[in-house]
């Protein structure tokens, strides 16, 4: 068993990893999906991309803050002495279909 426990989060690994481009497609995808609520009926093709596309970003960036204003609050937090998030990891043997064959059930007799 392994236990692990989160002290620090990083600011900068939440801005520059993949995290804001994920929330983004999933943005986007949302936006793509709700085209009836965020389109104006009487706006051309491209106008509404450009909606979509701005409604994507601003989204993502409001997550994205909102997500580094929550670790920075944990972070405080665990440098006022609490304890961190903790995690216990324990290794859990794998099945296959040979094994799972061989097993076979017990058999009853009948007296």
């Amino acid at each position: 068993m392994f236990n692990l426990e989160i002290k620090r989060i990083s600011l900068k690994s939440i801005a520059l990893s993949a995290y804001p481009f994920v929330v983004f497609v999933f943005t986007l995808l949302q936006a793509f999906l709700g085209l009836g609520d965020l389109l104006d009926p009487e706006a051309g093709f491209f106008k509404a991309i450009m909606q979509i596309l701005l409604y994507a970003i601003i989204n993502t960036g409001v997550i994205v803050v909102f997500t580094m204003l929550a670790a920075f609050i944990y972070n405080m937090v665990i440098n006022f002495g609490l304890k961190g998030i903790k995690i216990s990891l324990s290794e859990v043997e794998e099945t296959t279909e040979e094994n799972s064959s061989k097993e076979e059930a017990p058999v009853e007799e009948n007296k």
